[in-house]
């Protein structure tokens, strides 16, 4: 798709108002919170870094609102402008079946289920969408916010980690990594007698690792972002980048 698809899932249905009693936008947390909780909002990241967009400080950027709901088979419902949502499916032939659906639904049965041109001009005559745009390998329609839980169970939008917060880590992406067995049985050997309220100390003890990675590696070896651009749990990312080892040797001197 041609740009970089922005905004965030809006509905208009309630007014703010500042000071003066002139009606505003409505706050991004706002939005955040009204669909949190129903379905799983989760927000763009930066694929060159495997992190969400920050500013110069680390801190994530307070102007971003790329945000998305997550749909079954890639499809994603984002915000178009105002009241205005719209649905990406990556799939023309997905895209014109759910365009047949929707038909059916809301108009009736389909005479040719072939005649695209007249599903399309009958859905935005009707005003059940409000554009429609099929490429050569994808499908976009725009639709009223209002109606999204129509859409939004017919796209299967995700419900369930509807409470996760959109920049939770969990919600980048990850990759398999297998420690050798006679590794990951010098690990587990120092951690089976620990209680579970002292894994809080192992997790703990494996940041202050993070001394003697930098250490290792130099004063420019920026360990947050190798490890996130690496997509491995800390521990995986300990014995990719060589120092089980050291890290096995510093558990067995701290974890006591």
């Amino acid at each position: 798709m041609a740009g970089y698809l922005k905004r965030y899932i809006a509905d208009n249905s309630e007014k703010y108002k500042d000071e003066n009693g002139n009606p505003i936008p409505e706050p991004e947390d706002k939005k955040r919170e009204r669909l949190k909780g129903k379905y799983r909002v989760l927000a763009d990241y930066d694929l060159s870094k495997n992190d969400f967009i920050r500013d110069e400080y680390g801190n994530l950027d307070p102007s971003f609102d790329d945000y998305y709901l997550k749909c079954n088979n890639g499809v994603k419902i984002r915000h178009y402008g105002g009241s205005t949502l719209f649905a990406y499916i990556p799939s023309k032939g997905k895209g014109r079946n759910i365009l047949r659906q929707i038909y059916k639904d809301k108009i009736g049965e389909l005479k040719d289920i072939n005649d695209i041109e007249k599903i399309h001009n009958d859905l935005i005559k009707n005003g059940i969408v409000s554009f429609i745009e099929e490429l050569d390998s994808e499908v976009e329609f725009r639709f009223n916010a209002k109606d999204i839980d129509y859409f939004a169970t017919l796209l299967k939008a995700q419900t369930s980690g509807a409470s996760i917060s959109p920049f939770a880590t969990s919600n980048l992406p990850k990759k398999k990594y297998i420690i050798p067995t006679e590794d990951l049985f010098l690990y587990e050997e120092i951690i089976k007698d620990i209680s579970k309220n002292e894994y809080l100390k192992l997790a703990y003890i494996t940041k202050q690792f993070d001394e003697v990675i930098q250490k290792k590696k130099g004063k420019k070896y920026d360990i947050n972002a190798e490890r996130k651009l690496s997509c491995l749990k800390n521990k995986e990312f300990i014995h990719k980048i060589k120092l089980w080892k050291e890290y096995i040797e510093f558990l067995r001197n701290n974890l006591d």
